[in-house]
């Protein structure tokens, strides 16, 4: 049997090792007595296994070393000793995904009955993946939805410790949203500085609105109309602009900032944009934020939400440019760090 074969054979046992490892090693970060110390040293042989770079196999060394003798690692270090361990259970998965395409020429040569044989590994291999990426996909959506505006890695934590996903790591979970932005299943922003991601449920996704009121939210698309004439700025209390974001679309919104913040760019209609702050119903523009509509324009805009912003961005290919931020309000949460 050829070397590669040898591999993927070896794969699951080597991943249920490399989780194993990855537990002790967080046991022994956080200062949690553990019995497991040993498995760490395995880590070497793991990523040996995986073909990992002399690097990584450097860092991986020295970070575990420093952890056994009782000595607090470099941050930075210990962050990418985590990306890795994240990378390498991904590589031994895709060894696991590979194992009938390995061996199918040894299986082909055995006739009919390991045909059958292949067929049936295919499909229960197959399903079971399947299963597994869409059952994590449900629960981090699911999570989304009940609490807008965590943290991708706030996220990790609570799942890992409210649904049992230990085994999962930071990089597989921002993977996992990657892949629920990109199906329109979630909106992501970046807060302070970009740094960290909030993560909020796609309002075309959401059927009633009104659970949201009240609390954090985010919404996408174009800026089709400056509204702020609307009001009679005799009756503001504070200076705010008003504008319609996708009004041909369902639901249908009204996004508030600071006065002057957005009408001075001059191609602002031409722009997409993501934004998130505090979701209201209409009815509270004038009840709670003291903003009097005229009264011949509310036929017009009564269905709509309104979301007093936080933070507004240009989104272009994945990235984001700040058009505006209320500094005072841009924090929806303390920043998370990647050691806890």
């Amino acid at each position: 049997m050829n070397s590669l074969a040898l591999k993927v054979g070896k794969a699951p046992i080597v991943l249920k090792q490399c989780e194993r490892t990855e537990e002790a090693f967080f046991d022994v970060l956080m200062n949690v007595e553990s019995r497991k110390k040993k498995e760490m040293k395995q880590l070497i042989s793991i990523l040996d296994f995986c073909d990992r770079e002399p690097e990584d196999i450097e860092i991986v060394g020295i970070v575990v070393d420093e952890l056994l003798r009782g000595k607090k690692p470099c941050p930075k270090d210990v962050r990418r000793v985590t990306d890795i361990i994240g990378e390498c259970k991904e590589d031994l998965m895709h060894l696991i995904d590979e194992e009938v395409e390995v061996f199918e020429p040894l299986l082909f040569q055995r006739g009919e009955e390991f045909e059958r044989y292949k067929l049936e590994l295919k499909s229960l291999l197959g399903e079971k993946v399947k299963h597994e990426e869409e059952r994590r996909k449900t629960l981090i959506k699911d999570f989304v939805y009940e609490r807008p505006g965590e943290y991708i890695k706030s996220l990790a934590d609570r799942l890992q410790v409210e649904h049992g996903m230990e085994g999962l790591s930071y990089e597989n979970i921002r993977r996992y949203i990657g892949i629920l932005e990109k199906d329109k299943e979630i909106i992501t922003i970046g807060g302070p500085q970009g740094r960290y991601k909030y993560c909020f449920p796609n309002p075309s996704k959401v059927d009633d609105l009104s659970k949201y009121y009240h609390g954090f939210f985010a919404i996408e698309g174009r800026i089709e109309k400056n509204i702020t004439d609307y009001f009679d700025p005799a009756k503001m209390s504070t200076f705010t602009e008003m504008f319609i974001v996708n009004s041909t679309l369902f639901p249908k919104f009204l996004l508030a900032v600071g006065y002057g913040e957005l009408s001075r760019y001059d191609n602002i209609h031409k722009i997409f944009i993501k934004s998130y702050g505090d979701l209201e119903p209409f009815s509270q523009l004038s009840t709670k934020y003291h903003l009097t509509l005229y009264e011949e324009r509310k036929v017009e805009i009564k269905e709509h939400a309104v979301l007093f912003g936080r933070k507004v961005v240009e989104s272009e290919d994945g990235k984001e440019k700040e058009l505006w931020v209320d500094e005072n309000k841009e924090d929806l949460h303390p920043q998370p760090t990647l050691i806890s």
